[in-house]
């Protein structure tokens, strides 16, 4: 296993299929939240991306779903984005938080309800933050206060509740032929703006990503390119 022939598997996906690299700008998606899981154990390798996005329709914001794009040597089925990696972990209803169109200072914006007490996500309930300050609390910036926008009520679940939010490891591991150890996991990095152009072979952060892979050793990956993976950036 090398890291050109990693490299080489993810161009060809980047460039083949819309769904075989994630892109993580889509006009009927909002992006919330990102995480990449590294699994290797120097003769096998196996990488997953998971983009936690809400769902837009005329109606409104409908389905949280965790998107999975599955790639390496021991991947069960299809590599890239397949009909399993959708998972809709919470659902509008009685127990989904509701939003509304607000305008704040000229700027529209989708925010939280008033008085909303609870989410439920994978059949857990977990109560809404109380106070703006528990949003600061796990690093999330919000642009608008007191208005909480969608994206940043996401981003508060699964800082808090990463757990509940994201695919248990054993989840994803059961994707695989077999186990291997988990090397690397980040919430944030640099990722190509358009993958079929910006190849991801020719990016700092998959050049060492592919190093870590072919070496099982977390320190390869050390990037100088600051991250690009919040939410801001990627607003269509």
């Amino acid at each position: 296993m090398q890291p050109n022939d990693i490299l080489a598997h993810l161009d060809q996906m980047a460039v083949t299929d819309v769904c075989g690299f994630p892109r993580l700008g889509n006009a009927n998606w909002l992006l919330a939240s990102v995480r990449l899981t590294v699994f290797s154990d120097k003769s096998d390798w196996a990488m997953f991306f998971e983009l936690l996005e809400k769902g837009y329709s005329s109606n409104g914001m409908d389905d949280l779903v965790d998107f999975i794009y599955p790639y390496g040597s021991l991947v069960y089925g299809n590599h890239g984005l397949a009909p399993d990696g959708l998972l809709y972990i919470a659902e509008k209803g009685p127990f989904w938080p509701e939003f509304e169109f607000r305008e704040h200072k000229g700027n529209p914006i989708f925010a939280l309800l008033d008085g909303v007490k609870a989410v439920r996500v994978r059949g857990r309930d977990i109560a809404v933050p109380k106070s703006l300050v528990e949003y600061g609390e796990v690093g999330v910036r919000l642009d608008f206060p007191p208005d909480v926008q969608v994206q940043e009520f996401l981003q508060w679940l699964s800082s808090a509740h990463g757990p509940a939010v994201f695919e248990p490891d054993e989840a994803l591991l059961a994707r695989l032929t077999k186990p291997l150890p988990l090397v690397l996991r980040l919430h944030e990095w640099y990722h190509p703006v358009m993958p079929d152009r910006e190849l991801p072979s020719r990016t700092e952060t998959f050049q060492q990503i592919a190093e870590v892979l072919a070496t099982g050793d977390p320190k390869k990956y050390k990037p100088t390119r600051p991250p690009n993976t919040d939410w801001r950036n990627w607003i269509i």
